[in-house]
C-alpha cells in the first residue's frame, strides 16, 4: 500500500469477492446512490482500484470510518442551530453503525500511515501529527486524489477538470498531476490549519 502497488488489490478482490467489498464500502459510508456495479449488476474485481465513481464526501466519510475504529457515523452538514440567546432550536441526531472491527480498522490504518511516512503520500504529512491516507490517480492523470485522516478529522481532496481532460501541464507539473503531489499538498495545508490548537492524538 505504501508504494501504491495496486495490482495486489485486484487479486485480493478476487479472493474475497467483489460483492463483499461493495457491501463493506456501503457500510463504511459510500452512498447507496452510488452504483458500485456493472450494467448487468455484477461488481468487478477492479473495485479495489477505484473503478466506480464516488464523491469527495463519500471518500471523506469512508476514511473517517477507519479513523473512528471501524464505526461509521452518518454525515450531516449542520451540527446545531441556536437562537442569539443560546436556545437550541435544532441538533443533528448522531447515528453510528459498526462497519468493520476495530482490529481491521487498526491494521488498515497502520498500512495507510506508511503511505504518508515513507510511501507515495509523504507530501501529506502534518507536522507533529500521526496521519494516515492513500494517494489515487486515474488513467491518463484525469483525476488525482489524496484521502486521509488523523484520529480527529478526515479529509478527501480531489483535483480534476469538469471536462475530464488530463491534468498534464497544469499546477506546476509537466508530466501530470498525481495523488501524491498537489492533492497531498492541499491535504497537508488544510489539515495543518484545521487542527491548529487541537491536541495531538495517536491512532
Amino acid at each position: 500500500m505504501a508504494l501504491s502497488v495496486n495490482t495486489v488489490y485486484v487479486r485480493l478482490a478476487c479472493d474475497v469477492g467483489p460483492t463483499k467489498i461493495k457491501e463493506l464500502a456501503y457500510r463504511a459510508g459510500i452512498s447507496g446512490a452510488r452504483k458500485l456495479a456493472e450494467k448487468n449488476g455484477t461488481t468487478a474485481a477492479g473495485i479495489g482500484l477505484g473503478i466506480y465513481e464516488v464523491s469527495v464526501l463519500d471518500q471523506a466519510t469512508g476514511y473517517a470510518t477507519f479513523g473512528n475504529g471501524g464505526e461509521h457515523e452518518a454525515t450531516h452538514f449542520v451540527k446545531s442551530v441556536a437562537t442569539i440567546g443560546g436556545e437550541l432550536v435544532f441538533e443533528a441526531q448522531e447515528k453510528k453503525d459498526r462497519a468493520f472491527s476495530t482490529d481491521v480498522a487498526a491494521d488498515a490504518t497502520y498500512a495507510m500511515t506508511q503511505v504518508v511516512q515513507r510511501g507515495t503520500g509523504t507530501r501529506a504529512q502534518i507536522p507533529g501529527r500521526p496521519t494516515a491516507g492513500k494517494t489515487g490517480t486515474t488513467q491518463n492523470n484525469v483525476d488525482a486524489w489524496f484521502c486521509g485522516f488523523t484520529p480527529q478529522l478526515a479529509t478527501a481532496v480531489w483535483v480534476g477538470r469538469p471536462d475530464r481532460k488530463p491534468l498534464v501541464g497544469v499546477l506546476g507539473s509537466q508530466t501530470g498531476v498525481y495523488g501524491g503531489t498537489v492533492p497531498a499538498e492541499i491535504f497537508s495545508a488544510y489539515m495543518t490549519a484545521a487542527l491548529e490548537g487541537q491536541p495531538t492524538e495517536n491512532f
